[in-house]
């Protein structure tokens, strides 16, 4: 019974840092976006 659960208990663990990865590389990739509109709004 406990083995089951801890083993629950690591997937979730797994899948939240996935998560994490996923979502920081998205606001990198945004961030990135946003620097160069920030550039291309100061050349105009």
């Amino acid at each position: 019974m406990t083995r089951v659960h801890n083993n629950r208990i690591h997937d979730f663990q797994k899948n939240c840092r996935n998560n994490d990865k996923k979502i920081e590389e998205s606001l990198i990739v945004i961030s990135c976006r946003n620097v160069e509109a920030m550039r291309e709004e100061k050349n105009l």
